[in-house]
């Protein structure tokens, strides 16, 4: 439905004034639309089709219907509140959701709950599960979207992505962002959180199996005991999976005889992201 509004190409739904101030008479595409609406803003005049785009938004069935167009008025509404551009972008995505992208992410999800298109909102949230390649952003970048995501309510699934995606930076990256300033203290939080939770599975994942206890969730937890196959008084760790008191060089050959270890790294891994947020 949302492809339909603005027929063939996004820039054949715009009008642009001309040289002297006035807009220049609608050009339509050769399909043009059922009801051709006028949106006026600063200075450009934006052609829509307002019985297609009516069944999207609640608020544009308001716009361009009622009293107020009876008696031959012309269709059309000034927006004064928003930029010319904004509103390009906007009808844009509505043409085409693809062009959905960082840059414009927080416009079109501000634009698209200001006017309530859901399918829309729905689709920038489908662009952070689906689309972007998070790995490739900048953290600038992702902490930008997880503020736009959280100002506008998207879905827990949403921020859990990108807390994920924000957690695997180290702390030096979070001081200089300032997380704590600019996000609320449960999702500052649940990326704290989470990014222990990663430290702590990157060394779970090299104990062969074992179950140590770690120091500050990065270091294996280790004192000079007797390790129970050398036999020798060295650098020994405990495993709470076989219970047996192991140096590092029996541990990191021999793998555990339980599946305790395992267990323990499956289930931190299904609860990686830790966010209290409904």
């Amino acid at each position: 439905m949302m492809a339909e509004i603005c027929e063939h190409r996004p820039q054949e739904v715009f009008e642009v004034p001309s040289s002297s101030g006035e807009p220049e008479s609608p050009t339509l595409p050769l399909n043009a639309p059922e009801r051709p609406f006028k949106l006026l803003v600063k200075n450009e005049v934006f052609t829509i089709d307002s019985e297609k785009l009516r069944k999207l938004s609640p608020i544009f069935a308001i716009m361009c219907y009622g009293r107020d167009f009876e008696n031959g008025r012309e269709l059309a509404r000034e927006i004064v509140d928003e930029k010319s551009h904004d509103i390009a972008t906007f009808l844009n995505c509505l043409h085409n959701n693809s062009d959905i992208d960082v840059s414009n992410f927080g416009t079109i999800l501000r634009l698209a709950t200001k006017y309530q298109v859901d399918s829309l909102v729905e689709s920038c949230e489908n662009y952070i599960l689906e689309t972007a390649d998070l790995n490739t952003l900048k953290p600038d970048q992702v902490l930008t979207l997880i503020i736009a995501s959280n100002d506008y309510h998207l879905r827990r699934a949403v921020l859990a992505h990108l807390v994920l995606r924000l957690a695997q930076e180290d702390r030096l990256t979070f001081n200089r962002l300032k997380l704590s300033r600019f996000l609320p203290a449960y999702i500052y939080g649940g990326i704290i959180a989470t990014n222990m939770n990663l430290s702590q599975a990157r060394e779970i994942s090299q104990m062969n199996g074992h179950s140590f206890r770690l120091e500050r969730c990065t270091k294996i937890l280790s004192r000079r005991s007797l390790c129970d196959k050398c036999k020798k008084i060295v650098e020994s760790s405990v495993c709470e999976g076989c219970k047996l008191t192991l140096c590092k060089n029996h541990w990191s050959t021999e793998a555990c005889t339980s599946d305790y270890g395992t267990r323990m790294l499956r289930e931190l891994k299904a609860n990686i992201v830790e966010l209290d947020y409904d």
